[in-house]
C-alpha cells in the first residue's frame, strides 16, 4: 500500500466500532494475499493437469496470459479502494472526533492499519 503523508496522533484512542473496522480490514488484506496465491495456483494446476508433455507445452501457449496479469493486478487496486471506502465512512462517522477522523485520514492516503 503506498503510503501518504501519515500523521502522528497523539493520545489517539479508537472507539469499539474502530477497532471492528480495522480488524476486517486486516482480514481483507489476508484474504486478498489468499486470493492472489488461488488465481496462481489454479493457473499452475490448469497447464499441468496432463501428463501428456505436448499437452502442457499447449496448455501454456494457449492460456490468458494478459487476462492472468489483469487479475493479478486487480486484486491491490480492489483492496486499496476498499479500505479507502471503509476509511471515508468512518471519517464521516467520527465528525465529532478529531483524532479518530485524522487516524482515518491518513489510512485512507494510505497509511498502515
Amino acid at each position: 500500500m503506498s503510503r501518504g503523508k501519515c500523521p502522528t496522533i497523539i493520545g489517539l484512542k479508537l472507539d469499539r466500532e474502530s477497532v471492528a473496522e480495522i480488524n476486517k480490514l486486516k482480514a481483507k488484506t489476508e484474504l486478498s494475499k489468499v486470493l492472489g496465491s488461488a488465481i496462481s495456483f489454479s493457473m499452475v494446476v490448469k497447464m499441468f493437469s496432463s501428463r501428456n508433455v505436448p499437452t502442457v507445452a499447449v496448455n501454456i501457449v494457449k492460456n490468458d496470459w494478459e487476462l492472468f496479469a489483469e487479475s493479478m493486478a486487480s486484486i491491490p487496486k480492489i483492496h486499496r479502494a476498499e479500505v479507502k471506502r471503509t476509511a471515508e465512512l468512518q471519517i464521516l462517522r467520527l465528525y465529532k472526533d478529531q483524532k479518530q477522523q485524522n487516524f482515518w485520514e491518513g489510512i485512507r492516503n494510505g497509511c498502515s492499519f
